[in-house]
């Protein structure tokens, strides 16, 4: 087995079960697999039930807490975990007058965040959009609206049908993609001034998904995803080299990336892949690292998605 690094996440909703006991051999000079960090994604703003609708009452982690079971949540459940898992448009969803930017929705937002991230000792953000601000996308809109093109509209403005008639950008999509890179940068920066290190950042999540059920924004061919993610991660870049860019969480193999990789300028942009693996067996698992080796130049890859949603 080719040594692997991967960086795994858990949601806060976790089942165990007992398991038989058993002997292990740990032989440290033969390395396998290296896991960098445990990461977890949080509900820090309301989502309807069965994931349909983004309620406008706040219904939120650590929001929703007295401050005794904020500092209870922090230290017996999510210390020792290395990275907070943040839904961009979805669980941070706040919005500034003209929808370029994300925001907090109440004033407290982001500080009970980074207080709960503080007591546990997080190191710090795993930032990935569900969808950009409605400023950017073609329907205006966090997810699909009813209508004609609804679907084709729930992408970047750039896009969608009838950019070449865009009253801001009449078809320039270089520009259109140099302004969007720059309002990620500012959402970015938001989350540092309210003291949270980025660590880790992702274009988009599941960008083969499109509906009207909560956030989403569409990227439906590999070219269109590559344009986008090299011009925002070019930014990022620029902005801050630490932090980790990782693409595509496309489902068992980064399918979007994967084609651009023999590019050295989109390569360089590339610190690890991310695929999403939910509810399979390790054997799956197994399958999608072969997969990966085979195909694609040596990366880290990792999951951050991972439930079993029913049984």
């Amino acid at each position: 087995m080719n040594s692997l690094k991967t960086l795994s996440f858990l949601s806060l909703a976790a089942s165990f079960a007992v398991c038989s006991a058993a002997d292990f051999t740990i032989a440290p000079e033969a390395t396998k697999q290296t896991i960098k960090g445990i990461g977890f994604e949080i509900q820090s703003d309301s989502i309807g039930s069965g994931n349909h609708g983004l309620p406008e009452e706040p219904i939120a982690v650590p929001h929703d807490l007295i401050p005794a079971e904020r500092e209870r949540l922090a230290k017996e459940m999510l210390a020792g975990f290395r990275y907070c898992r943040l839904a961009g448009g979805l669980y941070w969803r706040g919005l500034d007058p003209e929808k370029k930017f994300l925001q907090p929705r109440w004033p407290e937002q982001l500080a009970e965040l980074k207080a709960l991230l503080d007591t546990a000792g997080v190191e710090g953000i795993c930032f990935e959009y569900w969808s950009p601000a409605p400023f950017w996308k073609g329907n205006n809109s966090y997810f699909a609206l009813p209508g004609p093109q609804s679907r084709e509209k729930n992408r970047l403005r750039c896009f969608s049908p009838g950019f070449d008639k865009d009253p801001v950008y009449q078809g320039d999509t270089k520009r259109f993609l140099t302004d969007f890179a720059n309002a990620v940068v500012t959402d970015i920066k938001t989350l540092e001034t309210a003291g949270m290190k980025v660590s880790m950042w992702g274009l988009q999540n599941e960008p083969n998904v499109n509906h009207s059920i909560y956030s989403t924004c569409e990227y439906p061919t590999s070219p269109q995803y590559v344009q986008a993610y090299t011009a925002v991660a070019s930014a990022i870049r620029e902005h801050d080299p630490s932090i980790y860019l990782f693409a595509d969480t496309y489902h068992h193999f980064p399918k979007l990336i994967g084609p651009a990789m023999s590019d050295p300028a989109v390569a360089s942009l590339v610190d690890a892949y991310c695929v999403h693996t939910v509810g399979t067996p390790s054997e799956h698992v197994k399958q999608v690292h072969a997969e990966i080796t085979k195909k694609l130049p040596p990366r880290p890859w990792f999951q951050n998605e991972y439930e079993y949603l029913t049984g």
